[in-house]
């Protein structure tokens, strides 16, 4: 179950999470040519650098393990996204709603996260928030900038662009449910506790 330390570590994630998908996406947005590859393994391998941050205080395989929750939700939600659009293409206000929704729920979720946390994961957070927020605004602007290009690279690395909230809410997503997974006991503690609960004394 998740530690007071994981809780902490995730509400600040959910922003931090956002921050990282979002200016390596914003890279591949401004030179999808020749950052096509390696932006999209980072936006794979750097979440689950987050996740192993988030799970610090678990056994190393454990924390690993747990960890590549966050790539598997990321590519999960997106995947999911694909499939919901039509072959023929979306409405601008349907694609404006892939990418506000995803930002609104992990948004409420983030918020809701840090609730009973100490006042300096409050700032910390909120200054992370700001960021993300600004971020977003400046993307908007940049994908009309790179959608005047007709190359189809550019207009990949648009769509991955806009969809960076979602990618960005399916790995923090992994991540708050693999903090749900508890950690199994040791054989010896798992008997003293079930001697415990039967009223005996551990041998």
């Amino acid at each position: 179950m998740r530690t007071p330390e994981e809780k902490r570590r995730l509400a600040l994630a959910a922003p931090l999470m956002h921050l990282v998908i979002g200016s390596l996406l914003l890279g591949l947005a401004a030179r999808p040519e020749s950052l096509m590859v390696p932006m999209l393994i980072a936006a794979v391998v750097v979440p689950t650098a987050i996740g192993i941050w988030v799970f610090a205080g678990r056994p190393p395989l454990s924390r690993i393990l747990l960890a590549t929750w966050a790539p598997a939700g990321e590519v999960l939600l997106l995947v999911l996204l694909v499939l919901a659009m039509r072959p023929s293409g979306v409405s601008a206000g349907l694609f404006m709603g892939m990418v506000v929704g995803p930002l609104l729920v992990l948004l409420a979720l983030g918020l809701f996260a840090l609730r009973a946390q100490k006042r300096s994961v409050w700032l910390i957070a909120m200054v992370l928030w700001v960021l993300v927020l600004a971020e977003v605004a400046v993307a908007v602007p940049l994908s009309e900038r790179f959608g005047s290009t007709e190359d189809m690279q550019a207009i990949t690395g648009i769509v991955i662009l806009l969809l960076a909230p979602a990618a960005a809410l399916g790995a923090w997503g992994g991540l708050s449910l693999a903090a749900l997974v508890p950690e199994p006991m040791p054989p010896q503690a798992t008997a003293e506790a079930a001697v415990e609960v039967a009223g005996g004394e551990p041998l």
